[in-house]
C-alpha cells in the first residue's frame, strides 16, 4: 500500500527591507498601481519597522505595510501573489500589521479595500466607513490665486492639516513635499492660510492628494486644483474623493474628471471621522 504524504506549507511573515523594493515593485506593477521606486523608498523610510513580507516555503508571496500618525495607523499595500491567494497569506500579513499598530498605541486602524475584498477585512474586524471615489482625467483649469509651497511654509501647512484632521502628519507631508515640491500649492486669502494641495508623480500620471481647505469652501479647492492642472497641462491626473463630501464629488466632476472606480475606506477600533474640509483624500502613505 502506498503512503501519501501531505506537506503543510510553511508561512513566515518577516521584515521587508530595502532589498525587497524590487519585489514590492513587481507586486504593484502586477496590480497596475502605477507606483514608482521613489514611492516605495519613501514608504520604507517613513515606517521601516512597519513593512512586512510573507514568505511561503521560501518564496516571497506578499507584502503589507503601515504608517502611523499619533493615535491612528494606516494599513496599506496589502498584496498577495494571485497564485498564492486563499492560503492565509493576506490574513497573516494584516494581523502582523495590527500587532505593529498595537505597539504604537494606535486606537484607530484604517485601510482602503479594493472592490470585493471587504468581506475579507470584515472577518478581521474592520467596519465599512465610506466609499473612496477614483477620478481620472486631465481636468479643466480656471483662474487661481494659489502659489507654490516653499519649504519655509511647511510648518504652517502642517498646522492647518492637524487642525482639520486631528492628526500630526508632519513627517509625511515633509517627505511627500521633498519628492515633488513643484506639485505642492497653498492658498492664502487676506494673508491667512486657507488650504493646501500636494501631488506626486506616478509612472504615467500625477497623483493629487491630499487637498484640504478651511473653512469648507469648494471655491478654495477649485483654485488649488486649477493651479496644479494649469501648471501641468496635457498630463493625466488621478484623485480620490470621499463620498461623504458631496461638494468635492461635484467639483471634480465639473472640472472635467471622470469617475473610474471605487474603493471602501474601513476602520477598526475607535472611529475617526473624516472632516468635511477634505476635498481629495490621499494615497495610503498620507492617510
Amino acid at each position: 500500500m502506498k503512503v501519501r504524504l501531505y506537506l503543510v506549507p510553511r508561512l513566515e511573515v518577516t521584515d521587508f527591507t530595502k532589498d525587497d523594493i524590487p519585489f514590492g515593485m513587481e507586486l504593484t506593477d502586477a496590480e497596475e498601481w502605477h507606483r514608482t521606486v521613489s514611492d516605495w523608498r519613501r514608504l520604507f523610510e517613513l515606517e521601516p519597522r512597519g513593512i512586512f513580507k510573507a514568505v511561503l516555503d521560501g518564496r516571497d508571496v506578499g507584502v503589507a505595510a503601515t504608517i502611523t500618525y499619533d493615535k491612528a495607523c494606516w494599513i496599506h499595500s496589502v498584496i498577495v501573489r494571485r497564485d498564492m491567494q486563499r492560503m492565509g497569506v493576506g490574513s497573516a500579513l494584516v494581523k502582523r500589521c495590527l500587532e505593529f499598530a498595537k505597539t504604537r498605541g494606535s486606537s484607530t486602524v484604517k485601510l482602503e479595500s479594493v472592490g470585493g475584498c471587504e468581506p475579507f477585512y470584515e472577518q478581521l474586524g474592520f467596519v465599512r466607513e465610506f466609499e473612496s471615489l477614483r477620478f481620472f482625467g486631465r481636468g479643466l483649469a480656471s483662474g487661481s490665486r494659489a502659489e507654490r509651497i516653499d519649504e519655509s511654509d511647511l510648518a504652517e501647512v502642517c498646522a492647518l492639516d492637524k487642525s482639520v484632521t486631528g492628526l500630526d502628519r508632519q513627517r509625511v507631508i515633509y517627505a511627500v513635499y521633498r519628492d515633488a515640491p513643484e506639485l505642492a500649492y497653498l492658498l492664502k486669502v487676506n494673508g491667512r492660510m486657507r488650504g493646501y494641495l500636494l501631488g506626486r508623480r506616478g509612472d504615467d500620471r500625477i497623483q493629487i492628494g491630499p487637498c484640504i481647505v478651511y473653512p469648507d469652501r469648494s471655491s478654495y479647492a477649485k483654485e488649488l486644483l486649477s493651479a496644479i492642472i494649469g501648471d501641468n497641462q496635457g498630463r493625466d491626473f488621478r484623485a480620490c474623493v470621499p463620498d461623504v463630501n458631496p461638494k468635492a464629488k461635484s467639483l471634480v466632476g465639473k472640472m472635467g474628471f471622470k469617475m473610474v472606480g471605487t474603493a471602501t475606506r474601513m476602520y477598526l477600533g475607535t472611529k475617526l471621522a473624516e472632516a468635511a474640509s477634505v476635498y481629495v483624500i490621499a494615497s495610503p502613505e498620507k492617510g
